[in-house]
């Protein structure tokens, strides 16, 4: 017997297959029948590891390793260590990255020194790789095969088909280098760059422009103008420019610096954005002259770049418009000014999250955000780092419902010192919103919410990943509600909290069936030390394997009545799917 999906042809079924990932398509068509089988082997696979389940990837990866024509179909691979750090680890034990011979883009979140030591070594056999995005906690040359002092011919040939890349941090001597490594570079960007004494050495490479990069990203530029400026005359075709960072009146927002710049140095530079936030203080009092330098000929006139500037109680941020940034926080302006000639409807229509300050929400915002995925609500106190709780009520919803749009939303965040005023304004919240599947929420509000059985069925049905925070020490559900907690919520898939004792995590892991993964903070003392082999020992009878990772920092928290020493662990959960112990490892 057919199903209609059987009965399509394969020029849809395999556009079909461009909406599923790539793991759930060979666990659920590969071993199907001939046909399917062949489909999938004729597809090309971009692979996004992000919140897969943990018996879906090992029964992939095993499948993977045994299957060279499969790895032949990979060319996008994304890995991330963002909570267990054994992900990207566990599949370069069964695939090593040399064996992805038609691999382009490769993704790399969360990674650790070790391992970053073994993609050192492979890069230079990615001889297809044109964009390799990375985000660690150390510098650019621990990743890149890029020398300490010196480069060689080999060293330079390595790195010629990486046109674009994006890292997480990079200092002054590592960027010289990296002009030096990739000489076809076309695009960058950079979360943090900041200044470091240039080495002897690093001087010589002055004289090494990056002639083909185009587009120049920095999230957050850590440098003087003069500094930068430096940087910037390496890039003499550049044409796409965006820069944010966090600057006194020292750092590099000087409109007449900049004029002077892009006439000598940046001729083809025809998209200049940017953002600068700045802390007030009684040396930058003439912060609005500084700012008005942006409203001459040269900037609206020549080349439309049109800025807009607020001015807040203890801080001041000028942008172009529209706003480059992803992130935005809303919160009561003193002093705004916009462009009259400018249309504001599409200013924010890249801020994906929003931090909503609800003091600031009022029936006039002359602003829209259509595209916000992410919502963090807080009060005025709580953003200048007070504890003072405020009301969020029925007219607060009505003006932010004006002003955001919610159908994008996948995330909500309300933070300690919001007060819902009904459980109704969460369910408007809900139906506005129907594609949010996290919420991170405090006790108190989250335990108000559990007697509500219509709220309740909505977040069951959307909340997949849940986090509670709550004083450490202190169980975020009481034993008494743990049960009904575990019915009105069993549909979690991943869980943040904190526990008061071992009991309460077993209690979570043997009715949350579904659960895959969890992380939980607790006081040092109150779980064993050897906590992975008591874990081993009482999840034995419950059906499931885990990869597991303690953080040995010490965290000092502050709980209801003092100052304790905290620990977080993270539990990345597999149970048996209905044909997982066949699928990994069988031919069709």
């Amino acid at each position: 017997m057919y199903t209609k999906f059987e009965l399509l042809p394969n020029e849809i079924v395999i556009e079909c297959f461009q909406y599923l990932t790539p793991a759930y398509i060979f666990y659920s068509f590969d071993q199907l029948n001939y046909r399917l089988h062949t489909l999938t082997r004729n597809i090309l696979l971009h692979i996004n590891f992000q919140n897969i389940r943990k018996s879906i990837f090992d029964g992939f990866c095993h499948k993977l390793a045994k299957n060279p024509e499969i790895k032949s179909q990979i060319i996008s691979l994304q890995l991330a260590n963002k909570v267990v750090y054994e992900q990207i680890q566990a599949f370069l034990s069964l695939v090593p990255l040399n064996e992805l011979v038609h691999l382009r883009s490769l993704i790399l979140i969360n990674l650790n020194a070790d391992i970053a030591k073994q993609i050192k070594i492979m890069l230079p056999f990615l001889t297809n790789l044109s964009y390799f995005s990375c985000t660690t906690d150390f510098g650019l040359s621990d990743i890149l095969p890029v020398p300490q002092q010196y480069f060689d011919s080999m060293s330079i040939k390595q790195a010629t088909s990486l046109t674009s890349i994006m890292i997480s941090r990079c200092d002054a001597n590592e960027l010289c280098h990296l002009f030096k490594c990739a000489p076809m570079l076309r695009y960058l960007k950079i979360k943090q760059f900041f200044l470091s004494d240039l080495r002897e050495e690093t001087m010589r490479l002055y004289d090494v422009p990056a002639v083909h990069l185009k587009h120049f990203i920095m999230e957050y530029c850590g440098l003087n103008f003069k500094e930068l400026e430096e940087f910037l005359k390496l890039m003499p075709n550049l044409t796409n420019l965006i820069i944010s960072g966090t600057n006194d009146t020292k750092g590099p927002f000087n409109a007449d610096d900049w004029k002077s710049l892009i006439i000598t140095s940046l001729l083809y530079l025809h998209t200049f954005k940017f953002k600068w936030d700045i802390e007030l203080n009684n040396q930058n009092k003439d912060i609005l002259g500084i700012f008005q330098q942006y409203q001459t000929d040269f900037w609206l006139n020549k080349h439309s770049w049109f800025t807009n500037y607020e001015i807040h109680r203890e801080s001041a941020i000028i942008y172009t418009i529209p706003y480059t940034s992803d992130h935005y926080n809303l919160i009561p302006i003193e002093n705004k000014h916009a462009n009259p000639t400018i249309h504001t409807s599409g200013i924010f229509n890249n801020a994906k999250n929003l931090t909503l300050v609800i003091d600031a929400l009022k029936n006039d915002y002359p602003y829209y955000f259509p595209a916000v995925e992410s919502l963090t609500l807080m009060n005025k106190y709580t953003f200048y780092g007070e504890r003072i709780y405020r009301l969020f009520g029925f007219q607060h919803i009505e003006y932010m419902k004006a002003i955001v749009n919610l159908s994008n939303l996948t995330h909500l965040c309300i933070l300690r010192g919001i007060q819902i005023e009904s459980s109704a304004i969460m369910l408007q919240m809900l139906r506005g919103a129907p594609q949010l599947s996290s919420m991170k929420i405090d006790t108190p509000l989250l335990i108000s919410f559990l007697d509500d059985v219509e709220l309740c069925k909505y977040l069951n049905e959307k909340i997949k990943n849940l986090n509670v925070y709550s004083d450490v020490g202190w169980p975020f559900i009481k034993s008494n509600r743990r049960d009904l907690f575990c019915e009105r919520f069993s549909n979690l898939e991943q869980l943040q909290c904190s526990f008061e004792k071992p009991d309460d995590l077993l209690f979570l892991l043997t009715r949350l069936i579904k659960l895959s993964m969890i992380g939980y903070e607790y006081i040092i003392g109150t779980f064993p030390e050897t906590q992975y082999e008591w874990l081993k020992e009482n999840t034995s009878k419950l059906n499931m394997d885990f990869l597991f990772r303690m953080d040995n920092t010490t965290i000092m928290s502050d709980s209801k009545y003092c100052i304790v020493k905290c620990r977080l662990s993270y539990m990345w959960i597999g149970r048996p799917c209905s044909n997982y112990a066949q699928w990994g490892s069988q031919n069709f």
